[in-house]
């Protein structure tokens, strides 16, 4: 990768998507551009380097060290509505899974930016890396 490394490759991605495509707007609204759900998943014997960013707006990138390119969509109605109701009920959030005390470890971590005073259960963390997995596969897939 020309002495660059991974993690450096995907933030200087991202920098570009977003100075070249967003736009200004009230915070919290319609067309807000900030990135409110990120969901990166690394390592394993599969050598993921996968990454999620989903903004306020619901608008969704995925990319992944493993190809050129970030892929875009939008969040169905239904996720968007989930991610305003968990954004309504949680604070800040920040999970992180995996072993990574292995040579194979697999991490996944998540963060989100809610306006809420709850933190998320067992089960609600669960759910929510699974939401963000789907959204994933179902953006990069």
């Amino acid at each position: 990768m020309n002495g660059i490394s991974r993690p450096v490759l995907c933030w200087l991605a991202w920098g570009l998507l977003f100075a070249c495509g967003s736009s200004p707007s009230a915070p919290g609204g319609e067309g807000d551009s900030t990135v409110v759900l990120s969901w990166n998943r690394d390592g394993g014997f599969a050598g993921f380097c996968d990454e999620l960013k989903v903004t306020a707006a619901g608008d969704v990138t995925a990319s992944t060290c493993r190809a050129t390119g970030v892929k875009t969509r939008t969040l169905s109605s239904a996720d968007r509505t989930r991610l305003s109701e968990w954004r309504r009920r949680f604070g800040a959030v920040s999970i992180t899974s995996g072993d990574t005390g292995s040579a194979d470890g697999l991490s996944v971590k998540l963060t989100l930016s809610g306006t809420g005073g709850d933190q998320p259960s067992a089960a609600q963390r669960q759910e929510l890396f699974d939401c963000a997995q789907r959204v994933y596969n179902e953006t990069n897939g």
